[in-house]
């Protein structure tokens, strides 16, 4: 499935810091070159610190993308720590929008962006993931394990142990 509507970043990650007021530029994108009309809005847990500054936005044909922004005001704190999230969708109107045709019922494509709000966990708190890179039975396999602290405190050493079985 492609849509002629795309928003890009796909996904947007900022760090939680108390009473953070930031605005935030994302595209929304036209795949198929044609005339739209896109109405965007925020939904889900982080919902109400979202502010959309235009809610509605109109690409002509010959627009590739188009810049839109909303503001983000976190409050003091959160009353746990991880992720905080919503949804910025982007959905494309009908062609009769604004026309003052009669009402109709159309399907309409829509996408969405993943905002999220990192609230760091007390003391240490390191999340990994391993990587395994093969490429052929006579090369070596290469293991690369990420890790991301997401605690207030610095972690200074860590260590990763793989034990391959058969």
């Amino acid at each position: 499935f492609a849509s002629a509507l795309g928003v890009t970043p796909a996904r947007k990650v900022i760090n939680f810091e108390p009473d953070l007021r930031t605005e935030i530029i994302q595209k929304a994108v036209n795949n198929d070159g044609k005339d739209m009309a896109v109405v965007i809005y925020a939904r889900g847990e982080l919902e109400k610190n979202i502010k959309i500054k235009d809610s509605i936005i109109k690409l002509s044909a010959e627009d590739k993308s188009a810049d839109f922004r909303y503001e983000v005001s976190l409050p003091h704190a959160f009353d746990r720590p991880g992720l905080h999230s919503a949804e910025i969708v982007l959905m494309e109107l009908p062609k009769e929008f604004g026309t003052n045709q009669e009402a109709t019922i159309s399907a309409i494509g829509s996408v969405v962006s993943d905002f999220y709000v990192r609230v760091p966990f007390p003391d240490k708190y390191a999340e990994a993931k391993a990587i395994i890179e093969t490429s052929s039975i006579e090369k070596p396999v290469r293991f690369v394990i990420l890790a991301s602290n997401y605690g207030n405190q610095k972690i200074v050493k860590a260590k990763a142990r793989i034990e391959v079985l058969g």
